[in-house]
């Protein structure tokens, strides 16, 4: 699970908070045995909900969205594998400048563990217009929109490519819950999970990447595959615990010393 932490070039891709990272990231001693080590792990998760329940941030407001065929397909196995856990249609405002940050879908956990699951496309279908690539700096250009999930909300954020939840959404499904048990220790997930395949990462695209995708059609060869797109179970009219006072927003990220990620727009 480590890999896909701060993957910057192949999906999947996951995000979290410094804190987090800091603490997933800390040397343990070598030459603790089984058991002692267990107890690391525990404590690990341990420490990282205490950071999850000081500075988590439920969404603050319910808003509807564009859905496609793959979100649809993939929110069947979304639902088999996490049910009642899965969300969608809520949202929050950095400030009124910018449009809403809605993720595709959210996991809520009972210990207050929030994902953004997002679907990322290469272009639109009906513009063309290249979509989620990585710039010529070498940075995602929906960076700053993770940052405000992952350092403002303490939320994970994990990335797909649409193709992968087209072709492989069980696989998918094995990394959301491999996440969960690997920041929580909640390991119910993992153990349903534990005879599907791993998921192959796949390289991120650039800009023109995404429009030699668009010239080609590509999306079409793997969304053809899709034959069942009506949603089994909605859960986007279900109640989602959420904040009843929407959060202060901050000009900088309290979080960081990292100029990359002081200078948010929110």
């Amino acid at each position: 699970m480590k890999d896909f932490l701060e993957e910057k070039n192949n999906f999947p891709s996951v995000r979290v908070q410094k804190f987090i990272l800091a603490e997933i990231n800390k040397e343990y001693n070598q030459s603790l045995n089984e058991s002692q080590a267990i107890i690391e792990v525990k404590n690990r998760s341990v420490n990282i909900l205490k950071t999850i329940n000081l500075f988590v941030k439920k969404p603050n407001q319910k808003s509807i969205g564009k859905k496609g065929k793959s979100e649809d397909y993939f929110e069947n196995y979304l639902n088999k594998w996490f049910t009642n856990k899965i969300y969608k249609d809520y949202s929050f405002l950095p400030n009124p400048d910018f449009e809403p940050f809605q993720p595709d879908f959210i996991y809520q956990g009972d210990n207050d563990l929030h994902i953004d699951i997002e679907i990322d496309e290469p272009y639109d279908l009906e513009t063309k217009i290249p979509l989620h690539y990585i710039d010529d700096t070498g940075k995602h250009i929906d960076a700053l929109r993770d940052s405000f999930f992952a350092e403002l909300k303490c939320w994970a954020v994990i990335r797909f490519s649409e193709e992968q939840v087209v072709r492989y959404p069980n696989e998918c499904c094995k990394v959301i819950a491999n996440l969960i048990d690997f920041l929580t220790g909640e390991n119910v997930y993992k153990m349903k999970l534990e005879k599907i395949g791993e998921l192959k990462k796949t390289k991120k695209w650039t800009i023109d990447d995404a429009t030699k995708m668009s010239e080609m059609n590509y999306r079409n060869s793997y969304l053809s595959l899709i034959t069942e797109t009506e949603v089994v179970k909605n859960t986007w009219n279900e109640k989602i615990r959420m904040d009843n006072i929407p959060f202060k927003l901050r000009k900088s990220n309290p979080f960081s010393s990292s100029k990359e990620d002081v200078d948010l727009p929110f």
